[in-house]
């Protein structure tokens, strides 16, 4: 009974691994080319930083220097 689970529990976990490495594998196998102006544009418009949408709060970027009491 114990080397039935022992032999199951394996063989669940090889599945999950080669599972989890095709999914890795498929989503890294085309990944898209760009020079570095179009990466910045798209991180732009996809929310990243430079922008008030990229932003995690609504706090002035005054806020978050050494003046703030954070040590």
């Amino acid at each position: 009974m114990v080397a039935a689970t022992l032999v199951a529990f394996l063989f669940v976990s090889l599945a999950a691994f080669l599972c989890l490495w095709w999914l890795i594998e498929r989503e890294t196998a085309d990944p898209p080319v760009m020079d570095r102006g179009e990466a910045e544009r798209r991180a732009i418009e996809q929310g990243g930083r430079g922008t008030k949408e990229g932003s995690p709060d609504d706090r002035p970027n005054d806020e978050r220097d050494d003046g703030v009491g954070w040590d």
